[in-house]
């Protein structure tokens, strides 16, 4: 049987002595098989029941993009896929939850449960982020074993989907699925990598599953020395001598730069060789360069005065707030413009039937300062707690918004949107029911005259769906 989101209705699809042993061992007590946590070896996935077709997805992770400064520049003309994907598809905000700390968040996207049950709090184990039980405990890096419920790519192929996991947080080392699994892995301390979002590299174990796929992918990598010239240059330029020598964080900053497009173009070369060669049903892909940009480089986006206030809050130089705003005032810009030039490759290579889904874990914004900052990181900006959602295919209404949606909402509506069984357990709900056109659409004058009718149902779902999200303590 297979149950669908959008109702009670259940469709039988298998023989009638199949549907008997489910509904036997759903009913004796002690039978029924809770999910296998992650720790534990999957089985290879087997198909049990007739697989329904459904339309490929693709699932695009952006960790902070911000939805205010998103909407600016397509306004602007500087993103012109992103603006294809608002106008013909859905948006709106993701509300995030506190603490912000993307790897507890884009678990519970991938999983659509909350920390306390998938298990994963911060990027280490023992932090201040952690239960109180559980602080003080020796720092350890936190795999992908100590997540304890399964993800979208585990019910995707315990039910016969092809999967494709590019570079999502916390996948380290790569899970056994039904499809490839490309897991980046996260360096404790300055051992390799300058950001602490982790990378792919070409001389570190379990980084792929299978392990036969590794070759492939090893040649797909683009380290930090292989970025061109040019790239780096459209960013931003180091500046003068004197600046680097009484800033001297800017030196690591550019090698941040430089680390956060080499993980860009690694996870667009990979998931579009995946994507042609291996059409999953199911693709995921995660880019940490919004946020990871934003820490550094958001603060050159403001006025001179500003820069300067904040240089001096933490013991720094502020007169040279001018060649810091020349320098660096359009690093962050020109990284969504490089990711919409890399999202639009990617939706080149899909079918044209394909549901796509972009999600950011949270926002970013100005400071407020309302809290102190360390003199190690004196130019960040700061998380919103509302991110970003995007969601484009067919039979999604043109300029849709998308109202009240969450980070838990993500997995099941990936759910529907592959026709996979729904667990019983998820706090969240699929986002596609409001969306999705009706089928056989009546005439001009008939539409027009239940305008009024469809404007007072969109303000009272708006008005439920703000209630849950107070009750869920997302808002005030």
């Amino acid at each position: 049987m297979r149950r669908s989101l959008k109702g009670s209705r259940y469709v039988a699809t298998a023989s009638p002595y199949l549907l008997w042993l489910v509904i036997l061992l759903a009913v004796m007590p002690g039978c029924r098989q809770s999910p296998s946590p992650a720790s534990e070896e999957p089985e290879q996935p087997g198909q049990l029941l007739p697989q329904v077709k459904s339309p490929p997805v693709l699932l695009i992770g952006a960790d902070g993009l911000d939805r205010k400064l998103l909407r600016k520049l397509v306004r602007r003309g500087n993103l012109p896929n992103f603006e294809r994907l608002l106008q013909e598809g859905a948006s709106g905000v993701l509300y995030s939850e506190r603490e912000i700390r993307s790897p507890a968040l884009w678990t519970t996207i991938a999983t659509g449960r909350p920390r306390a049950v998938h298990g994963i709090y911060d990027f280490v184990t023992g932090s201040r982020l952690w239960p109180r039980e559980l602080r003080g405990e020796e720092r350890r890096l936190v795999t992908s074993k100590m997540r304890k419920v399964p993800a979208i790519w585990n019910m995707a192929s315990a039910e016969g989907r092809k999967v494709a996991v590019v570079g999502w947080l916390n996948t380290w080392p790569a899970e056994k699925v039904n499809g490839v699994m490309v897991s980046p892995y996260v360096a404790i301390g300055r051992a390799k990598q300058i950001t602490i979002k982790g990378a792919v590299y070409p001389d570190t174990p379990y980084q792929v599953w299978p392990q036969e796929r590794w070759p492939q992918i090893r040649a797909l990598i683009t380290t930090p020395d292989e970025v061109e010239e040019s790239l780096v240059q459209s960013f931003g330029h180091e500046p003068d001598a004197e600046v680097v020598r009484e800033i001297p964080l800017l030196a690591r900053y550019l090698d941040g730069l430089r680390w956060s497009l080499a993980h860009t173009l690694t996870m667009r070369d990979i998931t579009l060789h995946l994507l042609r060669e291996d059409r999953p049903d199911l693709t995921m892909v995660y880019f940490e360069g919004a946020d990871s940009l934003g820490h550094r480089f958001w603060l050159f986006r403001r006025s001179q005065r500003r820069i300067a206030a904040q240089l001096e809050e933490a013991g720094m130089p502020g007169r040279h707030a001018g060649a810091l705003a020349e320098a660096f005032g359009h690093v962050v810009d020109r990284y969504y413009e490089l990711l919409d030039g890399v999202v639009g490759e990617l939706l080149g290579a899909l079918p044209e039937n394909a549901m796509v889904l972009v999600v950011s874990d949270h926002g970013f914004g100005n400071r407020s300062c309302i809290y102190p900052l360390p003199a190690s990181t004196p130019f960040t900006g700061e998380h919103r707690i509302e991110g970003t959602v995007l969601l484009h295919g067919n039979g999604i209404r043109s300029g849709a918004s998308i109202y009240g949606a969450t980070i838990y909402d993500v997995t099941p509506s990936l759910i529907e949107m592959l026709g996979l069984t729904a667990p019983s357990l998820l706090e969240g709900k699929s986002m596609l029911a409001p969306l999705v056109e009706e089928e056989g659409a009546g005439d001009e004058e008939e539409r027009a005259s239940e305008e009024g009718e469809e404007s007072s149902a969109e303000e009272s779902f708006r008005a439920a769906e703000l209630e849950r999200l107070r009750s869920l303590g997302y808002i005030q």
